[in-house]
């Protein structure tokens, strides 16, 4: 696993996927503040989507997010029928509310999260054709988020183990504590897939602290309103 900056980007490249996240020197760069139409997303968000929508040329015309509320809540998506959306940049944009995770097989559309801290979960299969994000933090691991990843899976009669989970830039347990303690959201996501027979070796960690990377914003260190994009779809 091999990440490269690019553009603005870190890029990991894998085959069959299209894998990044935003640096600051995007927002440095080709940040444009812009009130948009999409519900459930702050001020913010919503400009760094339409900055990434103005700068890249995506070849994609759908857009998928998840409102990230630290739930537990993980959706395979496999059609858009009557659900909402919005025009942005010639995209149109879905969001659905309450969740924190999508797994899709639309080759039409890209996934997009917001972290600053928490892991931004790259997700897709060995064979290709599913992929998806997932927002992981403290609270979500404490809630189940991993166990219901592993079940939105197999309830799709999908197998676990034909996946790569590759996490993003988050922060390390150097820079993060709970109860005085460093607390490592790599290894409380280790043990879950322990925990539930999937194989370790799936998990792949970027090991890269949005904390004490200054290429990254960072909650904890800076109280920042500010978020890292991170993106995945299918080439």
């Amino acid at each position: 696993m091999i990440w490269r900056k690019e553009n603005s980007l870190i890029i990991c490249e894998v085959p069959s996927f299209f894998i990044a996240t935003t640096t600051k020197e995007f927002f440095k760069e080709k940040f444009v503040k812009k009130d948009i139409n999409i519900p459930y997303l702050t001020e913010e968000k919503k400009s760094a989507l339409f900055s990434f929508l103005e700068y890249y040329n995506l070849e994609k015309n759908k857009i998928l997010l998840c409102e990230q509320v630290h739930s537990n809540k993980v959706i395979f998506v496999e059609e858009l029928n009557n659900i909402n959306s919005f025009y942005v940049k010639n995209k149109e944009i879905f969001i659905f509310k309450d969740i924190d995770g999508i797994i899709t097989t639309l080759n039409e559309a890209a996934v997009v999260i917001f972290t600053a801290d928490c892991i931004p979960l790259f997700v897709f299969s060995k064979k290709g054709g599913i992929f998806g994000l997932v927002h992981i933090g403290r609270r979500g691991l404490e809630e189940g988020i991993c166990e219901q990843l592993i079940l939105s899976l197999k309830s799709k009669s999908l197998q676990p183990n034909d996946f790569f989970y590759i996490l993003g830039p988050h922060i390390c347990p150097n820079c993060y504590s709970v109860d005085d303690q460093p607390y490592s959201l790599f290894e409380k996501l280790n043990l879950c897939f322990h925990k539930l027979f999937v194989d370790t070796n799936n998990l792949l960690n970027s090991n890269i602290c949005t904390y004490h990377n200054f290429d990254f914003f960072s909650y904890r260190k800076d109280k920042t309103s500010m978020r890292n994009l991170s993106i995945i779809f299918s080439l």
